[in-house]
């Protein structure tokens, strides 16, 4: 079984991890361990599905995998999560990237294990009642009838939530050979890293977003960039590390390398 953590992290909260502790330099002796950085939470855009759409269950294996974020991990009623388990979800041919655009929002990616290692998994929900009602009606006009209604009709159980939805952010995953989960928190690397403390807070009072992961990019890759966008009122300096002039301040990839996740950098 997985513990549950508290999946709903701030946007302040964000900063806080990005700037301070999010950042962790352990010192042994005179030695220094490699910085790495907190990634569990971290906002990400909206995924985009190919066109034309192919929709298609997801298969059984990976199936088990989401069953286990939503049930174990999230701890969603088993109703809330037979249904979610239960969509047909864009997919990509030849790669293991589903996603359902709407109500609920949601977005997955499995790595398969190379060598005797293990796999890894990137999830990401945007989860209401209104959504998970709307999914029941559309799976039980398509012949599905024994999924259960009453703990979604009353849906209390989301209440737990601040906003009264679910947004779990970036969540990552190994994946064990037995298909059990160990969360992955914190990756080795560091965000933005040109960008000193003091030029983030100028960044910020000029309106700069919380730092985000845009999914698109495992549609033909292992990696994801990892970008924060200008208030289109307010232009940055020209010398920003990573400003590309077109809204955006790069902060360099989330990569998965075959063995683990872990942050890179490189030329877009």
């Amino acid at each position: 079984m997985i513990r549950s953590p508290n999946i709903l992290v701030a946007a302040m909260l964000f900063w806080v991890l990005l700037l301070t502790p999010g950042t962790i330099l352990a010192v042994r002796g005179e030695q220094e361990k490699p910085s790495t950085t907190r990634i569990t939470g971290m906002d990400t855009t909206h995924y985009a599905s190919p066109s034309p759409v192919i929709w298609v269950p997801v298969p059984q294996a990976i199936s088990g995998m989401i069953d286990g974020v939503l049930r174990d991990y999230l701890q969603l009623p088993s109703e809330a999560a037979k249904i979610i388990s239960s969509l047909h979800y864009s997919a990509h041919q030849g790669i293991d990237l589903y996603g359902h655009h709407n109500k609920p929002d949601v977005w997955f990616r499995h790595f398969p294990a190379v060598g005797g290692s293990k796999g890894g998994l990137a999830f990401s929900m945007r989860l209401g009642c209104d959504g998970l009602r709307n999914q029941l009606s559309v799976l039980r006009r398509a012949g599905q009838q024994d999924l259960p209604a009453s703990v979604v009709q009353s849906c209390d159980w989301m209440t737990r939530f601040p906003t009264g939805r679910l947004e779990t952010g970036l969540l990552l995953f190994l994946v064990n050979p037995d298909g059990t989960l160990e969360p992955v928190h914190e990756v080795p690397g560091k965000f933005f890293p040109q960008i000193t403390p003091a030029m983030m807070e100028e960044l910020k009072i000029r309106g700069i977003s919380t730092p985000y992961i845009a999914p698109g990019g495992f549609a033909g890759s292992h990696h994801m960039w990892v970008f924060m966008e200008q208030d289109p009122d307010r232009a940055l300096p020209d010398d920003t590390p990573g400003y590309d002039k077109q809204g955006v301040v790069d902060g360099g990839m989330l990569v998965w390398t075959g063995s683990g996740f872990e942050i890179q950098h490189a030329e877009r």
